[in-house]
């Protein structure tokens, strides 16, 4: 890979990864989302398994499938820059 293509692709990262981490803590209104909240409560025990299928299509199905699909440069661009293959970093991942 050529050194220019590298740090194009390092760039891109690295833009897209301040673009996520901005949108997860920041955007949407979150800041003053978080006033609201006085505590968070977390389970240890599991009660029950956390994967659901969506029985009709509704906003909260497209928006889990909108984070997960946010996330797919990643699995693009680390494999890249690193050269290895995609099977591999599936694999570490």
């Amino acid at each position: 890979m050529s050194r220019k293509r590298h740090t194009l692709l390092v760039t891109l990262l690295i833009i897209y990864t301040i673009i996520i981490i901005y949108f997860m803590f920041f955007g949407f209104g979150r800041p003053q989302i978080n006033n609201t909240v006085q505590e968070y409560r977390f389970s240890i025990i599991p009660t029950r398994i956390p994967l659901w299928y969506p029985k009709n299509f509704s906003l909260l199905w497209f928006f889990s499938l909108c984070n997960l699909l946010a996330f797919v440069p990643f699995g693009i661009l680390i494999p890249m820059i690193f050269n290895t293959r995609y099977l591999k970093s599936i694999f570490v991942f």
